[in-house]
Protein backbone atom coordinates (compact mmCIF):
# COMPACT_ATOMS: atom_id res chain seq x y z
CA UNK A 1 0.00 0.00 0.00
CA UNK A 2 0.86 3.29 -0.34
CA UNK A 3 2.40 4.72 3.19
CA UNK A 4 3.88 8.25 2.17
CA UNK A 5 3.82 11.10 -0.34
CA UNK A 6 6.40 13.74 -0.38
CA UNK A 7 5.89 16.75 -2.38
CA UNK A 8 8.15 19.46 -3.38
CA UNK A 9 7.65 22.68 -5.67
CA UNK A 10 4.41 21.13 -7.49
CA UNK A 11 2.23 23.93 -8.40
CA UNK A 12 0.92 25.88 -4.92
CA UNK A 13 2.61 23.80 -2.67
CA UNK A 14 5.96 24.49 -1.39
CA UNK A 15 6.98 21.32 0.79
CA UNK A 16 4.37 18.54 1.74
CA UNK A 17 4.80 14.87 3.61
CA UNK A 18 1.60 12.93 3.32
CA UNK A 19 1.50 10.14 5.56
CA UNK A 20 -1.23 7.18 5.23
CA UNK A 21 -3.06 4.76 7.39
CA UNK A 22 -4.53 1.03 6.79
CA UNK A 23 -7.82 1.52 5.38
CA UNK A 24 -9.61 4.09 3.91
CA UNK A 25 -7.98 7.29 3.80
CA UNK A 26 -10.16 10.66 2.94
CA UNK A 27 -8.69 14.10 1.44
CA UNK A 28 -11.07 16.61 1.65
CA UNK A 29 -11.56 20.48 1.44
CA UNK A 30 -12.70 23.26 -0.28
CA UNK A 31 -12.30 23.82 -4.21
CA UNK A 32 -8.76 24.99 -4.72
CA UNK A 33 -7.16 23.47 -1.10
CA UNK A 34 -4.99 21.18 -3.38
CA UNK A 35 -6.74 17.90 -3.59
CA UNK A 36 -6.04 17.79 -7.42
CA UNK A 37 -2.70 18.83 -6.75
CA UNK A 38 -2.07 15.87 -4.42
CA UNK A 39 -3.44 13.37 -7.32
CA UNK A 40 -1.62 15.48 -10.07
CA UNK A 41 1.53 14.64 -7.75
CA UNK A 42 0.92 11.30 -7.23
CA UNK A 43 -0.37 10.74 -11.38
CA UNK A 44 3.56 12.35 -11.91
CA UNK A 45 5.27 10.21 -9.45
CA UNK A 46 3.49 7.10 -11.46
CA UNK A 47 5.07 7.97 -14.71
CA UNK A 48 1.85 9.78 -16.07
CA UNK A 49 3.30 12.95 -18.59
CA UNK A 50 3.58 16.46 -17.20
CA UNK A 51 5.14 19.44 -18.37
CA UNK A 52 6.81 22.11 -16.79
CA UNK A 53 3.57 23.97 -15.66
CA UNK A 54 3.30 21.35 -12.86
CA UNK A 55 6.82 23.30 -11.18
CA UNK A 56 6.00 25.83 -8.59
CA UNK A 57 6.56 29.47 -10.04
CA UNK A 58 9.94 30.58 -8.78
CA UNK A 59 11.67 27.25 -8.69
CA UNK A 60 14.09 25.09 -11.26
CA UNK A 61 12.52 21.59 -10.24
CA UNK A 62 9.79 19.90 -8.82
CA UNK A 63 10.38 16.25 -6.86
CA UNK A 64 8.00 13.50 -6.02
CA UNK A 65 8.51 10.51 -4.23
CA UNK A 66 5.76 7.75 -3.07
CA UNK A 67 7.18 5.38 -0.37
CA UNK A 68 5.09 1.83 -0.86
CA UNK A 69 4.66 -0.71 2.12
CA UNK A 70 3.29 -4.31 1.72
CA UNK A 71 3.70 -4.12 -1.63
CA UNK A 72 5.06 -7.41 -2.80
CA UNK A 73 3.44 -10.09 -5.11
CA UNK A 74 4.58 -12.55 -7.87
CA UNK A 75 4.05 -9.86 -10.89
CA UNK A 76 6.00 -6.71 -9.23
CA UNK A 77 8.94 -9.38 -7.67
CA UNK A 78 8.61 -10.71 -11.32
CA UNK A 79 8.92 -7.00 -12.88
CA UNK A 80 11.29 -5.79 -10.85
CA UNK A 81 13.69 -8.93 -11.24
CA UNK A 82 13.67 -8.49 -14.91
CA UNK A 83 14.74 -4.72 -14.38
CA UNK A 84 17.01 -5.54 -12.30
CA UNK A 85 15.71 -4.06 -9.19
CA UNK A 86 16.08 -5.60 -5.47
CA UNK A 87 13.04 -6.07 -3.84
CA UNK A 88 13.27 -5.11 -0.66
CA UNK A 89 10.75 -4.28 2.05
CA UNK A 90 9.60 -1.17 1.18
CA UNK A 91 9.61 0.04 -2.58
CA UNK A 92 10.59 4.20 -2.64
CA UNK A 93 9.24 5.43 -6.09
CA UNK A 94 10.98 9.46 -7.23
CA UNK A 95 10.67 11.64 -9.96
CA UNK A 96 11.97 14.88 -10.33
CA UNK A 97 11.67 17.10 -13.58
CA UNK A 98 14.11 20.56 -13.80
CA UNK A 99 12.77 23.44 -15.54
CA UNK A 100 14.09 22.23 -18.38
CA UNK A 101 11.81 19.71 -19.18
CA UNK A 102 14.22 16.74 -18.01
CA UNK A 103 13.34 13.77 -15.68
CA UNK A 104 14.76 11.79 -13.28
CA UNK A 105 13.03 8.43 -12.43
CA UNK A 106 14.43 6.42 -8.98
CA UNK A 107 13.65 2.93 -7.93
CA UNK A 108 15.10 2.84 -4.67
CA UNK A 109 17.38 4.48 -5.36
CA UNK A 110 18.60 3.17 -8.75
CA UNK A 111 18.22 5.39 -11.70
CA UNK A 112 15.82 4.33 -14.20
CA UNK A 113 13.72 5.66 -17.20
CA UNK A 114 10.29 6.94 -17.41
CA UNK A 115 8.86 3.76 -19.66
CA UNK A 116 10.22 1.32 -16.38
CA UNK A 117 8.65 3.22 -13.70
CA UNK A 118 5.41 3.71 -15.38
CA UNK A 119 5.31 0.07 -15.93
CA UNK A 120 5.93 -1.01 -12.39
CA UNK A 121 3.18 1.49 -11.14
CA UNK A 122 0.60 0.01 -13.01
CA UNK A 123 1.04 -3.05 -10.89
CA UNK A 124 1.06 -0.91 -7.99
CA UNK A 125 -1.69 1.65 -8.33
CA UNK A 126 -5.12 2.25 -9.79
CA UNK A 127 -6.73 5.87 -9.75
CA UNK A 128 -10.30 5.44 -10.52
CA UNK A 129 -11.03 9.16 -12.16
CA UNK A 130 -12.04 10.02 -15.60
CA UNK A 131 -11.83 6.17 -16.78
CA UNK A 132 -8.01 6.61 -16.65
CA UNK A 133 -5.16 4.13 -15.29
CA UNK A 134 -8.13 1.57 -14.38
CA UNK A 135 -6.40 -2.04 -14.80
CA UNK A 136 -9.70 -3.45 -15.22
CA UNK A 137 -10.88 -1.46 -18.60
CA UNK A 138 -7.48 -2.14 -20.16
CA UNK A 139 -7.60 -5.72 -22.01
CA UNK A 140 -3.58 -6.17 -21.94
CA UNK A 141 -5.04 -6.56 -18.47
CA UNK A 142 -7.83 -9.17 -18.72
CA UNK A 143 -5.79 -12.24 -18.69
CA UNK A 144 -3.79 -11.92 -15.77
CA UNK A 145 -7.28 -10.88 -13.76
CA UNK A 146 -8.73 -13.88 -14.69
CA UNK A 147 -5.36 -16.02 -14.40
CA UNK A 148 -5.47 -14.28 -10.61
CA UNK A 149 -8.85 -16.57 -9.95
CA UNK A 150 -6.82 -19.44 -10.21
CA UNK A 151 -3.94 -18.82 -7.99
CA UNK A 152 -1.36 -21.64 -8.06
CA UNK A 153 -2.62 -23.77 -10.42
CA UNK A 154 -3.24 -21.34 -13.23
CA UNK A 155 0.34 -20.24 -11.69
CA UNK A 156 1.66 -24.12 -11.95
CA UNK A 157 0.35 -24.28 -15.92
CA UNK A 158 1.26 -20.87 -16.77
CA UNK A 159 4.91 -21.67 -15.84
CA UNK A 160 4.70 -25.59 -17.24
CA UNK A 161 3.77 -23.28 -21.05
CA UNK A 162 6.03 -20.80 -20.50
CA UNK A 163 8.63 -23.40 -20.41
CA UNK A 164 7.15 -25.29 -23.42
CA UNK A 165 7.13 -22.04 -25.39
CA UNK A 166 10.44 -21.37 -25.12
CA UNK A 167 11.79 -24.65 -25.84
CA UNK A 168 9.56 -24.60 -28.92
CA UNK A 169 10.77 -20.84 -30.03
CA UNK A 170 14.74 -23.05 -29.46
CA UNK A 171 14.06 -25.73 -31.65
CA UNK A 172 12.04 -23.32 -34.45
CA UNK A 173 15.37 -21.20 -34.37
CA UNK A 174 17.58 -23.76 -34.81
CA UNK A 175 15.51 -25.53 -37.59
CA UNK A 176 15.43 -22.00 -39.06
CA UNK A 177 19.21 -22.02 -39.74
CA UNK A 178 18.69 -24.72 -42.51
CA UNK A 179 16.03 -22.30 -44.52
CA UNK A 180 12.85 -23.55 -45.26
CA UNK A 181 11.42 -27.12 -46.11
CA UNK A 182 12.90 -27.12 -49.80
CA UNK A 183 16.09 -26.05 -49.00
CA UNK A 184 16.03 -28.82 -46.36
CA UNK A 185 14.99 -31.56 -47.97
CA UNK A 186 17.89 -30.21 -50.70
CA UNK A 187 20.09 -30.68 -48.29
CA UNK A 188 18.94 -33.70 -46.61
CA UNK A 189 19.61 -35.15 -50.46
CA UNK A 190 22.77 -34.44 -50.71
CA UNK A 191 23.77 -35.51 -47.21
CA UNK A 192 22.48 -38.92 -48.03
CA UNK A 193 24.19 -38.82 -51.52
CA UNK A 194 27.77 -38.06 -49.79
CA UNK A 195 27.01 -40.65 -46.95
CA UNK A 196 26.53 -43.35 -49.78
CA UNK A 197 29.52 -42.38 -51.73
CA UNK A 198 31.56 -42.73 -48.41
CA UNK A 199 30.06 -45.84 -47.45
CA UNK A 200 30.34 -47.32 -51.09
CA UNK A 201 34.45 -46.55 -50.72
CA UNK A 202 34.50 -48.80 -47.54
CA UNK A 203 37.48 -46.53 -46.19
CA UNK A 204 39.15 -49.08 -43.35
CA UNK A 205 40.75 -47.44 -40.19
CA UNK A 206 44.30 -45.75 -40.82
CA UNK A 207 43.67 -46.02 -44.60
CA UNK A 208 44.63 -42.39 -45.24
CA UNK A 209 47.65 -42.69 -43.12
CA UNK A 210 49.15 -45.89 -44.77
CA UNK A 211 48.10 -43.83 -48.26
CA UNK A 212 50.15 -40.52 -47.18
CA UNK A 213 53.18 -42.42 -46.33
CA UNK A 214 52.20 -44.18 -50.02
CA UNK A 215 52.49 -41.06 -51.47
CA UNK A 216 55.65 -39.55 -49.74
CA UNK A 217 57.64 -42.75 -50.88
CA UNK A 218 56.45 -41.91 -54.43
CA UNK A 219 57.45 -38.88 -54.42
CA UNK A 220 61.30 -39.81 -53.09
CA UNK A 221 61.33 -43.13 -55.14
CA UNK A 222 64.38 -41.58 -57.23
CA UNK A 223 66.44 -41.10 -53.65
CA UNK A 224 65.03 -43.68 -51.89
CA UNK A 225 66.39 -45.79 -54.85
CA UNK A 226 69.67 -44.45 -55.18
CA UNK A 227 70.38 -44.89 -51.10
CA UNK A 228 69.36 -48.68 -51.39
CA UNK A 229 71.54 -49.34 -54.39
CA UNK A 230 74.50 -47.46 -52.44
CA UNK A 231 73.90 -49.59 -49.29
CA UNK A 232 74.07 -52.76 -51.46
CA UNK A 233 76.95 -51.88 -53.26
CA UNK A 234 78.59 -51.40 -49.91
CA UNK A 235 77.85 -54.74 -48.74
CA UNK A 236 78.12 -56.26 -51.62
CA UNK A 237 81.75 -55.20 -52.78
CA UNK A 238 80.89 -54.43 -56.33
CA UNK A 239 84.26 -52.33 -56.10
CA UNK A 240 85.95 -54.07 -53.28
CA UNK A 241 85.63 -57.28 -51.48
CA UNK A 242 82.36 -56.79 -49.44
CA UNK A 243 81.46 -56.35 -46.25
CA UNK A 244 80.56 -60.16 -45.83
CA UNK A 245 83.71 -60.81 -47.54
CA UNK A 246 85.55 -59.34 -45.04
CA UNK A 247 83.65 -60.48 -41.60
CA UNK A 248 84.52 -63.98 -43.37
CA UNK A 249 88.21 -63.19 -43.57
CA UNK A 250 88.38 -62.00 -40.08
CA UNK A 251 86.49 -64.88 -38.66
CA UNK A 252 89.33 -67.85 -40.41
CA UNK A 253 92.10 -64.97 -39.72
CA UNK A 254 90.82 -65.35 -35.65
CA UNK A 255 90.44 -69.39 -36.32
CA UNK A 256 93.80 -69.54 -36.55
CA UNK A 257 94.74 -68.76 -33.06
CA UNK A 258 92.06 -70.48 -31.67
CA UNK A 259 94.33 -73.02 -29.91
CA UNK A 260 95.49 -70.19 -27.78
CA UNK A 261 92.76 -68.06 -26.58
CA UNK A 262 89.48 -69.32 -25.28
CA UNK A 263 87.76 -66.06 -26.22
CA UNK A 264 88.44 -66.69 -29.87
CA UNK A 265 85.49 -69.68 -31.11
CA UNK A 266 83.03 -67.15 -29.57
CA UNK A 267 84.25 -63.85 -31.37
CA UNK A 268 84.91 -66.04 -34.88
CA UNK A 269 80.46 -67.13 -33.94
CA UNK A 270 79.51 -63.88 -33.71
CA UNK A 271 81.07 -62.51 -36.64
CA UNK A 272 79.81 -65.26 -38.69
CA UNK A 273 76.37 -63.73 -37.41
CA UNK A 274 77.24 -61.38 -38.40
CA UNK A 275 78.31 -62.56 -41.95
CA UNK A 276 74.22 -64.13 -42.40
CA UNK A 277 73.05 -60.84 -41.00
CA UNK A 278 74.63 -58.64 -43.71
CA UNK A 279 73.34 -61.29 -46.18
CA UNK A 280 70.16 -60.85 -44.74
CA UNK A 281 70.10 -57.57 -45.36
CA UNK A 282 71.47 -57.67 -48.74
CA UNK A 283 68.00 -59.70 -49.82
CA UNK A 284 66.32 -57.47 -48.59
CA UNK A 285 67.84 -54.32 -49.83
CA UNK A 286 67.38 -56.56 -53.20
CA UNK A 287 64.04 -57.30 -53.12
CA UNK A 288 63.21 -53.88 -52.23
CA UNK A 289 65.48 -52.59 -55.43
CA UNK A 290 63.23 -55.29 -57.27
CA UNK A 291 59.89 -53.90 -56.03
CA UNK A 292 61.00 -50.16 -56.96
CA UNK A 293 61.81 -50.72 -60.21
CA UNK A 294 58.64 -52.60 -60.71
CA UNK A 295 56.66 -49.68 -59.54
CA UNK A 296 58.44 -47.29 -61.48
CA UNK A 297 58.22 -49.14 -64.90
Amino acid sequence: MLRQLCIENVALIDKLELTLENGLNILSGETGAGKSIIIDSLNFVLGERADRTLIRYGTDFAIVQAVFEDYANPQIEAYLDEMGVEAEDILILRRKMTAEGKNECRINGRVTTLSILKGLTELLVDIHGQHEHQSLLKSSNHITLLDSIGENKIEKAKCATSQSYKQYSEYKRELEKFGDNAERERRMDILAYQIEEIERVNVESGEEEALLAQRKRIRNTEKILSALLSAKSILDGYESAGVGAELKNAAATLNTIADYDDNIPSLTDRLNSAKLEIIDISDTLSDMIDKLDFDRG
